[in-house]
């Protein structure tokens, strides 16, 4: 008995809930180099250190964004991708919360 004699229609996707669609790895490439190259202009640039580095935090997380997006497949996902990231990102939020004091006294208890 196949699947169309069970009542079940024949499967074209993936059981990912669709295909994916398609998309040019290079083009992804060709954008992170882009992005480094940004990074590295703006340290050589006679820019303010506080400049550079928000222009390099901003780059790095557009290039992670990418990384994650497309080369780790999340752009692709449903939606169980909030249910793998938002629970540690609360954790991590409580856990700087709970540190917080122990790295704000920490000069005056080693003095």
């Amino acid at each position: 008995m196949g699947h169309t004699d069970a009542g079940h229609a024949p499967s074209t996707s993936s059981g990912h809930g669709g295909a994916h669609p398609v998309f040019n790895p290079w083009n992804i490439f060709y954008l992170l180099v882009g992005l480094t190259a940004v990074s590295w202009l703006s340290d050589k640039l006679t820019l303010s250190a506080t400049t550079i580095g928000l222009i390099v935090m901003t780059v790095s997380t557009c290039k992670a964004s990418l990384v994650v997006s497309y080369f780790m497949h999340f752009k692709f996902e449903g939606r169980w991708k909030y249910v793998l990231t938002v629970p540690p990102l609360v954790m991590a939020f409580f856990l700087a919360c709970a540190l917080i004091p122990d790295v704000g006294l920490r000069q005056h208890l080693w003095q």
